[in-house]
């Protein structure tokens, strides 16, 4: 592995867990619905948040599917969700915290962070261009 990998790597064990850490504020969101107003500075919130933890809701039926109502969600209810989106929330978490400082490893990290969410074999099938990017050094 060359060194921007390494770099990659070690970042991505550090933020492996850093999604399944949901604070107050982040847990009052998703326990409402995932609706209201957010603090971005506080936490960053997954991409098609309401969609997910609505269909999330409805499998676990705790919501009617089609019904417009969504129940307050409880710590209990959430702790799956968490677990499930955990990797996504690490990389969307390690994405804003690198954007600031580099666009290209933003990214990387945001799918190394993804991908440990998944099987070997997915990931490799959704993330093939990486190479292409130019994300793994020329070799």
């Amino acid at each position: 592995m060359n060194a921007p990998e390494l770099f990659l790597l070690a970042c991505g064990l550090y933020a492996h867990d850093w999604g399944m850490s949901v604070g107050r504020e982040e847990l009052d969101y998703l326990m409402s619905g995932a609706s209201g107003e957010i603090n971005a500075e506080v936490f960053t919130t997954l991409e098609m948040k309401r969609c997910v933890l609505r269909e999330f809701a409805e499998k676990q039926g705790i919501r009617a599917a089609g019904t417009a109502a969504f129940p307050a969600l409880s710590d209990e209810q959430l702790k799956p969700y968490i677990r499930q989106t955990h990797a996504f929330r690490s990389g969307a978490r390690a994405k804003t915290f690198f954007d600031k400082i580099d666009k290209g490893v933003a990214e990387a990290l945001e799918l190394v962070s993804r991908g440990t969410g998944s099987t070997f074999p997915i990931w490799m099938m959704n993330n093939a261009s990486l190479c292409k990017r130019g994300y793994w050094g020329n070799r």
